[in-house]
């Protein structure tokens, strides 16, 4: 009992938004793909014309966004020193804040405007990444679609990371989200990492557009040369590989082939330890294998969405059985309880179903307890 509510715990915390942090930033920006190759511009070709180049920064308008900046400096300072000290941020806090400031000014409905921004700047779309992370986790409005704009900007300049982050952030909000004219050059430079230098991170996302957009044929192919890649000579993570492997299997189980794709979550979920894939595989086996709990535990302790919910029922399958041999309530009624409870704070499809499934148990459990108990009675007096 203990060991379950230590995981139910796990889970929570898995899936709680974490506040604002700079080693959450860190991370994405100290991944190998920093180091891939830069896409080719799709911006104008013609040359930038040498006036703006050399226009003076008080020559863009003041924005209510930089007023935001001014009004919210200490917080954003903070912010910014701690992201230096955890070496997230290689530049001193005050420069990052004039960047911003200037970022705010910038003339965005101008095409090719980044490239023109980072030269003027000294910087490049790394930096923009960063600061844009930090933006767009704010409360303020302005600043906060200040953040994505960075992220866009660092993303039209061809950088791997921020591209990934706008297309992927695109795609949870829907599949119209990624038709929207301003995230055309990010998805070109996509197609450019995936097709000419085979980035299994790149392969994986484009398969995932893909298959939003039931192109399930085309989505199997990216899916399948992101588990084929050489992964010394590309550079790819056990993660892109097992999420490709993960997606390979949901097509499979998509069009009913269910062998296929269990061996497809056995591969991501054994090999990559790819959390998502510990779920489905759990699902792909039979009822009475107790793997089943293995792979849904190891699954909700990583927060994955639904395993809290489909451990709450595996229990209270077991505590159905038990009491429909004993008519007595066991340990898996009271685990199929704090299971669907936690289901139920994170907000699972289907928890307060459950939720209600355990409690009528219990009540039904507690009726034939109070009867037995009367039976005897009965039979105490009548002797």
């Amino acid at each position: 009992m203990r060991a379950s509510a230590s995981l139910a715990r796990q889970a929570i915390r898995a899936r709680t938004p974490a506040p604002i942090s700079t080693p959450a930033i860190r991370c994405l920006s100290s991944t190998p793909q920093l180091h891939a190759a830069r896409a080719p511009s799709v911006r104008r070709a013609a040359a930038l014309d040498s006036s703006a180049r050399t226009r003076p920064q008080s020559a863009y308008s003041r924005s209510d966004t930089e007023l935001k900046l001014n009004e919210n400096v200490t917080g954003i300072l903070a912010v910014l020193k701690d992201a230096k000290k955890q070496k997230a941020l290689d530049m001193e806090p005050e420069h990052a804040l004039q960047l911003m400031r200037a970022c705010a000014r910038a003339p965005k409905t101008k095409a090719g405007w980044e490239a023109e921004f980072v030269e003027e700047m000294n910087t490049g779309p790394e930096v923009l990444m960063v600061l844009g992370l930090i933006l767009e986790r704010s409360r303020v409005s302005e600043l906060a679609v200040l953040g994505g704009r960075m992220l866009l900007a660092s993303a039209n300049l061809g950088y791997l990371p921020g591209i990934l982050r706008i297309l992927e952030g695109a795609l949870r909000k829907g599949e119209g989200r990624l038709r929207a004219p301003a995230l055309l050059p990010a998805l070109t430079k996509l197609r450019w990492y995936a097709l000419k230098q085979e980035n299994a991170a790149a392969l994986v996302l484009l398969g995932r557009i893909l298959k939003s957009e039931r192109k399930l044929d085309e989505a199997f192919e990216m899916f399948q040369k992101a588990a084929e890649v050489d992964r010394e000579a590309v550079d790819a993570s056990d993660y892109d590989i097992s999420s490709a492997q993960l997606n390979q299997g949901l097509i499979h189980l998509q069009r009913g082939r269910h062998e296929q794709a269990k061996e497809c979550f056995e591969r991501a979920a054994l090999d990559g330890d790819n959390a998502v894939a510990y779920h489905h595989l759990a699902l792909c086996l039979e009822e009475e294998n107790e793997l089943r709990k293995t792979y849904l535990m190891k699954a909700a302790a990583s927060g994955v969405p639904g395993t809290c919910r489909d451990l709450a029922k595996e229990f209270l399958k077991d505590g159905r059985d038990f009491a429909f041999k004993t008519a007595k309530k066991s340990e898996a009624v009271e685990f199929a309880e704090e299971w669907a409870k936690v289901s139920a704070f994170m907000e699972d499809e289907g928890s307060q179903e459950v939720l209600d499934e355990v409690n009528e148990l219990k009540y039904q459990l507690k009726c034939a307890e109070a009867d037995l108990e009367r039976q005897e009675e009965k039979a105490d007096e009548k002797k």
